[in-house]
């Protein structure tokens, strides 16, 4: 009898710790086939050696142009970046020649709020809900608009990836980017660390959308 209760306190105690590890990841947090297959490619876009800061780019491939496109800057290319994955996904997300690469994360930011849901975008509340989603195999963008309207925004692609909900809180979902510096996968503290107000001690301004992909892309 008491070799049976010492078994049960055991199987008891590990059951309790499991649950406290459970409790600290969100409640969707495995990646599905399609979160799988959007992670890879996402890798696929190279982006660590394309859409690169201070040249003119292709906003379409990321390759090194010439001469710049009617629009086009020679800075940094995260909006181009978010734009052209979106566009291979068969989404449609704010891009030339609608609007001009000058400026396109804060416009892709207004465009989200006021005209995103038209084109089956819907807002996403949370990091912790923004991660399940890419890990479900959604396209999703964490996006942020400068105060100054005549500064640059900034836009990634939430990259599928296992978060605890404390990492969530803290540095955000993974991301995909160009920018500043392009990552092929790291977090939106890292990410957004150039924007005051994103994602820092002075607050958590980025917001995050959401789109379905369809089967095959």
């Amino acid at each position: 009898m008491k070799r049976y209760r010492a078994g049960t306190v055991l199987l008891s105690l590990a059951l309790a710790v499991a649950a406290a590890g459970a409790a600290d990841l969100p409640g969707d947090h495995s990646i599905t086939p399609a979160g799988q297959k959007l992670a890879e490619f996402l890798d696929a876009t190279d982006v660590p050696h394309l859409w690169l800061p201070s040249q003119y780019v292709d906003w379409k491939t990321g390759a090194a142009t010439t001469r710049p496109a009617r629009g086009g800057v020679k800075s940094s290319h995260c909006s181009a970046y978010a734009a052209a994955v979106a566009q291979k996904l068969g989404v449609y997300l704010l891009r030339p020649p609608d609007h001009g690469q000058s400026l396109l994360a804060n416009a892709q930011y207004g465009w989200l709020d006021k005209e995103g849901a038209a084109k089956g975008w819907k807002p996403v509340p949370s990091p912790e809900e923004a991660q399940a989603d890419a890990n479900a195999g959604e396209l999703v963008v964490a996006v942020f608009r400068a105060p100054d309207a005549k500064k640059p925004g900034h836009i990634a692609v939430v990259h599928p990836a296992v978060k605890t909900q404390p990492e969530l809180e803290d540095k955000g979902p993974d991301i995909t980017q160009a920018g500043a510096t392009n990552y092929a996968e790291t977090t939106v503290s890292v990410g957004f660390n150039h924007h005051p107000g994103a994602w820092d001690a002075t607050g958590k301004g980025v917001k995050f959308y959401a789109h379905e992909v369809q089967d095959g892309k």
